[in-house]
């Protein structure tokens, strides 16, 4: 009797851990990610096991009625138990995990404002000098900078400036400075920077998130 009990134990045991280790080490690279993609080091590519993350959990969210239906009518019970487990720890794990990526992609975002305070301070210098402010920030080197510098996050290392109201949104503001933040194709996530320092609660067609002087735009 204790040996059959043992035996089940065990059993349980084994259906338990490849869909436990297998969640946790999803989560870990989701998480692990989210952490290099906001690093000096990173590469839009990390943003991929989001990506892979999310559509696991779409499926998953169809699996799931399915083989709750089939569990409760079917005779094939112990099929649909093991996919269960796997449906339920994945859940358990990737979508914690996906949210706290997010979290860690914010608050990466706050090495652009303190790389931009160069060119921050180089516009209103040249301004106070020339009267004007200049037409590209190339025309701040090498007078005000030597290079341009990059945002600090290798996925996405360039600023963008312009002079002109270029959203039709930016009536008090002679210039922008920004940097595009894609989340995924066709995504128009940005970091941006207004002079006047005033941005509306839903601006450029998505919703503001204060970062700093700066605010993070997610579409």
């Amino acid at each position: 009797m204790e040996s059959g009990e043992s035996s089940e134990v065990q059993s349980i045991s084994r259906e338990l851990i490849k869909p436990i280790a297998t969640s946790l080490t999803a989560s870990l690279i989701l998480l692990g990610s989210a952490a290099l993609l906001v690093s000096p080091f990173g590469h839009p590519i990390m943003l991929l096991p989001q990506f892979v993350a999310a559509v696991i959990l779409v499926g998953c969210l169809f699996i799931l009625p399915f083989h709750l239906a089939r569990l409760c009518l079917d005779r094939k019970r112990i099929e649909s138990a093991r996919v269960l487990l796997w449906v339920v720890f994945l859940i358990l794990f990737l979508v914690p995990s996906l949210i706290f990526s997010q979290k860690i992609r914010i608050e990466g975002m706050r090495a652009i404002p303190e790389s931009a305070s160069p060119i921050l301070k180089a516009l209103r210098e040249y301004q106070g000098k020339y009267g004007r402010w200049p037409m590209s920030l190339e025309s701040l080197t090498p007078e005000y900078m030597a290079v341009v510098p990059a945002t600090g996050i290798g996925a996405y290392p360039r600023f963008s400036y312009s002079v002109s109201d270029i959203h039709g949104e930016l009536s008090e503001d002679p210039w922008t400075l920004w940097v595009d933040t894609p989340q995924r194709f066709l995504n128009f996530d940005c970091m941006i920077y207004l002079p006047s320092e005033n941005y509306p609660d839903y601006f450029l067609g998505g919703y503001t998130e204060p970062i700093g002087k700066w605010v993070y735009i997610h579409e």
